[in-house]
C-alpha cells in the first residue's frame, strides 16, 4: 500500500487550521439587544452559551483528528525511512 504522507500532512494541516477558524468564531458578538422589554435576550443567552459549547467541542474533535493525521503521516514517514536504512530503498 502507498501512503501519501505528503497528503496526509496537508490534511491534517487543514484539519487543525478549520479548527482554530472555528475556535476563533466563538469570540463573536451573539448577544440580544439587552433591552429588558426583549423576552428573548435570556433564552438567546443560554442557548448562545450552549451553541458555543458544542462548537468548542467539535472544534476540539477536529483538532485531534487533524493531530491524529499528523502523527499518522510522521509514523508512515519514519517506517519508510527505516526501511531505506534497512533494506537500502523504500519497499513501496
Amino acid at each position: 500500500m502507498d501512503v501519501s504522507t505528503q497528503q496526509l500532512h496537508r490534511v491534517g494541516t487543514t484539519v487543525q487550521d478549520l479548527a482554530a477558524q472555528l475556535r476563533s468564531a466563538l469570540s463573536g458578538d451573539r448577544s440580544g439587544p439587552g433591552d429588558p422589554a426583549w423576552a428573548t435576550d435570556t433564552t438567546l443567552a443560554a442557548l448562545s452559551k450552549e451553541w458555543d459549547g458544542y462548537l468548542s467541542g467539535l472544534a476540539g474533535r477536529l483538532e485531534a483528528v487533524g493531530t491524529g493525521l499528523l502523527d499518522a503521516a510522521a509514523a508512515y514517514r519514519s517506517a519508510d525511512e527505516h526501511a531505506t536504512v534497512r533494506y537500502g530503498r523504500r519497499l513501496c
